[in-house]
């Protein structure tokens, strides 16, 4: 297949590609040796031996640990950094995330965000950081008291001025989580708020941050689907989003036809509404049980990542669960007992990207970018220089490409017995060959 590249033609920047640290971060940092953690922290971020994310997401608790008497999964209920409104804020609590935002602060990556999935309990309308079934909390809009708007402003910055003191700033602040949900007794924290609740809260926390000097970005609406960024939320929102609108890509992934359709939707609404904005790909995993190591799942996400970047014109893709102990398809690394560490095909699919992708890279005109199974990408270096290849070939034939223009590249390449291995160079106008059922990178040969 002949590809016809075009470096004077540039679309996004890239900003981060990651992952969360909720909920394995907080009692693995705190409880796992320091050879494990730093094993663990090398394969999520090292751009040398890992998969090189450039990007964290960082949990802030809500303090779920302190009001849920028998929790099924007592890691889905933080502790938080205040207990009362009293209280003094511990620097201490999270001690676990603080140790895996450090090290991957230490290993590049740049792109730091912070994010709530509920008000702290003492600023709940039910003093739990979940919304209970009862009729009159199935009345209510949001479980965040009425008027504590600027309380939990205040929580949130405090949080923000914490890690500028110790040196871990955020890049990124996000105060509500999929806010379209019901969050009834959930396994989880959460907390629903309607858009008029987002509006008060944005406003409220902007003004907040400004009057400490904080500059961070607010990253909303952390939509549950990216189907509600197309009915109606990009343009409810724009006024709010300071130009970039964050999404979760569930559900929405399969068929691969369906999920183009609905990306290139997305960034036509935010076009509409948020006239140059962004588009954040903020949280996805398969929604599917059994926890799976293997290359077909890796293919999917590949894809998926694909069709963010390249129809959504996402500036950034995050990961669900960076460490998962559950029997699910939402981890990039699974622990088990005894400090297990088993790392997954997806965690390589997103180094295929992220090792060679890095924050400033532009993705760049190249067509095709699909045929019969086959996605392909183009990106080049902030200076216009360097070049980055990738094919995700989810077919069981080989592909070969023949690129318009010439470059020396050397391949890395992710399969059922590779791990971004890399591959023998390849002379300038040499054919590039995409293996059945592997994702290659290229890049420019040294």
């Amino acid at each position: 297949m002949k590809l016809i590249l075009d470096p004077s033609q540039h679309f996004q920047t890239l900003e981060g590609i990651g992952a969360s640290l909720a909920w394995s971060g907080d009692p693995v940092g705190e409880t796992w040796s320091e050879a494990a953690k730093t094993q663990l922290a090398d394969l999520l971020f090292c751009p040398e031996r890992g998969a090189g994310l450039s990007g964290v997401r960082f949990n802030i608790g809500a303090g779920g640990a302190w009001a849920e008497e028998s929790p099924l999964d007592p890691w889905r209920h933080p502790k938080c950094f205040k207990r009362t409104a009293e209280s003094a804020f511990d620097p201490s609590c999270h001690e676990g995330q603080q140790w895996f935002l450090r090290a991957a602060a230490e290993r590049g990556a740049s792109c730091r965000v912070a994010f709530a999935n509920s008000p702290p309990l003492w600023l709940t309308q039910n003093g739990r950081a979940t919304h209970d079934k009862s009729e009159s909390q199935k009345a209510l809009t949001t479980n965040l008291k009425p008027g504590a708007e600027p309380a939990f402003a205040a929580f949130l910055a405090e949080v923000v001025e914490h890690f500028e003191r110790v040196g871990l700033p955020f890049t990124a602040l996000s105060p509500v989580n999929e806010p379209q949900w019901a969050w009834e007794d959930a396994t989880q924290e959460g907390c629903r708020f309607s858009n008029s609740d987002i509006l008060a809260l944005a406003h409220t926390l902007r003004l907040e941050l400004d009057r400490r000097s904080l500059a961070i970005e607010l990253d909303l609406p952390e939509a549950a689907d990216l189907r509600f960024l197309i009915d109606g939320q990009a343009e409810a929102l724009a006024v709010v989003c300071e130009g970039k609108l964050c999404g979760h890509g569930y559900w929405s992934y399969d068929p691969p036809e369906e999920s183009r359709r609905i990306r290139e939707a997305v960034r036509r609404a935010i076009a509409q509404h948020v006239p140059g904005g962004r588009f954040w790909q903020s949280e996805v995993c398969v929604m599917e049980p059994g926890r799976d190591l293997g290359m077909e799942l890796s293919l999917r996400v590949a894809r998926m990542m694909h069709q963010d970047f390249v129809h959504a014109d996402a500036s950034a893709w995050f990961w669900w669960l960076a460490l998962s102990p559950y029997d699910y398809k939402d981890g990039l690394i699974y622990l088990g007992d005894n400090e297990a560490i088993s790392p997954s095909k997806t965690l390589w699919a997103l180094g295929n990207f992220a090792r060679f992708l890095r924050p400033g890279w532009r993705r760049i005109f190249v067509t095709p970018t699909e045929a019969d199974g086959l996605y392909v990408s183009a990106w080049c270096d902030p200076a216009g220089e360097q070049l980055a290849l990738v094919a995700i070939n989810t077919t069981d034939q080989e592909r070969t490409l023949e690129l318009s223009e010439s470059y020396a590249l050397t391949p890395h390449i992710t399969d059922g017995s590779r791990d971004l291995v890399p591959g023998e160079e390849l002379a300038p106008g040499e054919r590039l060959l995409a293996e059945p059922y592997s994702i290659t990178t290229w890049t420019p040969s040294r």
